[in-house]
């Protein structure tokens, strides 16, 4: 075997250690790969085992086409514009530069940071998320995850959308845009997300708007008990937000909630 020349082994290493640097080449990033809701996948998980929506802090950012990140905490909302993303130093992790709160077009000296490091699947799209740093976000150091459809529809899914029947076999049902049927009735509803004002956090509570009107509020709790679902009326419309201590329907599921 012949043994290499020196300028071939240079040639080499040189060959060698440009392949290595366009290996790791920090890969930009597209900000529409960040496009969707994203949420806490630890609250979710809690939601998915208590099944309780009041399981931690229900936390939602979203990527939006036309640039924003909108915020929310389902007791207060807002939204910034995106103006620039960067790379950094490290493998994944970008700087997204943001305006203030609600400011189309931000001057430069309302700009902040937002370090985003992001988790790439086999295939290269991106798959989770964790804040480092945020002017937006409460939460930070954890990871985020995408979901299809807004939190609270998604905690719908989670805990309540399905068929039931009480105790003389008339059926409920909730579906997973929050339309639900009972007997002799029928109504659209939303999942209440916001704790500010709940007296009893072990309950889910639901909102109606009976007749489209919002001097029509309803409010029902519901909570699992031994594979069964409650149905609880408010127990008062003044104070904070509890439920009478009797369910008014006890309801076994004949088509159960799916995520």
């Amino acid at each position: 075997m012949t043994t290499p020349r020196p300028r071939n082994i240079l040639t080499y290493l040189i060959l060698l250690s440009a392949i290595m640097a366009v290996g790791c080449e920090k890969k930009p990033l597209d900000v529409r790969e960040l496009e969707g809701i994203w949420v806490r996948e630890q609250y979710v998980e809690a939601v998915r085992a208590t099944k309780r929506a009041f399981s931690g802090l229900p936390e939602s950012i979203a990527f939006t086409p036309d640039g924003r990140i909108t915020w929310t905490n389902f007791h207060e909302g807002s939204w910034v514009k995106i103006v620039g993303v960067r790379a950094t130093d490290t493998a994944d992790v970008y700087r997204l530069s943001v305006g203030r709160w609600e400011e189309e077009f931000p001057k430069d000296t309302e700009i902040d940071a937002m370090i985003l490091k992001v988790r790439r699947d086999a295939s290269g799209k991106i798959s989770g998320l964790v804040v480092l740093e945020s002017p937006i976000t409460e939460s930070k150091d954890e990871p985020l995850i995408r979901i299809p459809v807004p939190l609270d529809l998604y905690v719908n899914g989670l805990l309540l959308a399905g068929t039931y029947t009480d105790e003389k076999g008339a059926e409920y049902s909730f579906d997973k845009s929050c339309h639900a049927r009972w007997p002799g009735m029928e109504f659209t509803y939303e999942m209440l997300l916001d704790a500010v004002e709940i007296d009893e956090r072990d309950t889910n509570y639901i909102i109606t708007t009976h007749g489209g009107h919002r001097k029509n509020l309803n409010w029902y709790g519901f909570k699992w008990r031994e594979g069964k679902l409650e149905l609880f009326r408010r127990k008062s419309h003044d104070g904070p937000i509890a439920c009478e201590a009797k369910p008014f329907a006890v309801l076994t599921p004949t088509k159960p909630p799916r995520p």
